[in-house]
């Protein structure tokens, strides 16, 4: 996880800067900047599009008391694809563009629901290790007979004989006939 991390906030960059100066160097520094402002202008105009859609589909499958799983998600996908369109450079904007695109989405949300599968599947196994080896495995255990049910330790007083927590004092009740 640090790698990925590393390779997010260093290295991502670093790619961009990169990428930034060839192109700068090949078409112009005039045209490369034209290049980035009409990628963020057009990835802004095709996310709220997007985004539009899929409020459309929450709205609908909530009316219909359904639950919006997949529409969040790709709510969520379209909300990352606007902000890495709107971050200057040539590989977040190609990331972004394919986030766009429906096809591409669900590719990821599948790729992302295997993935919490497994995670399940393995903290499962995790669990059921742990309780197994600590002596819980879930398994029912005997109840005492009901004669033998041990007696709560309690006396139950009338509210009059209850003792009072420390603070004010209670009035006295005075009876007028």
């Amino acid at each position: 996880m640090l790698l990925i991390l590393a390779a997010l906030f260093i290295g991502l960059p670093v790619l961009e800067i990169w990428l930034l100066i060839e192109v700068g160097g090949s078409i112009g520094l005039l045209w490369t900047l034209t290049v980035c402002v009409i990628t963020g202008v057009v990835g802004a105009w095709l996310a709220r599009a997007q985004g539009g859609h899929v409020l459309h589909r929450v709205q609908s499958r909530i009316a219909q008391g359904e639950v919006p799983a997949r529409e969040l998600v790709d709510g969520l996908m379209i909300l990352v694809a606007g902000v890495m369109l709107m971050t200057p450079g040539f590989v977040t904007d190609a990331a972004g563009v394919l986030l766009l695109l429906p096809p591409v989405r669900a590719l990821v949300r599948r790729w992302g629901q295997r993935v919490l599968e497994q995670r399940a599947r393995a903290t499962e196994q995790a669990r059921n290790f742990y309780f197994h080896a600590s002596g819980f495995d879930g398994a029912p255990r005997e109840r005492p007979a009901p004669d033998r049910q041990p007696q709560p330790d309690v006396e139950f007083l009338p509210p009059e004989r209850a003792p009072r927590p420390p603070g004010r004092p209670r009035p006295p009740i005075i009876d007028v006939e």
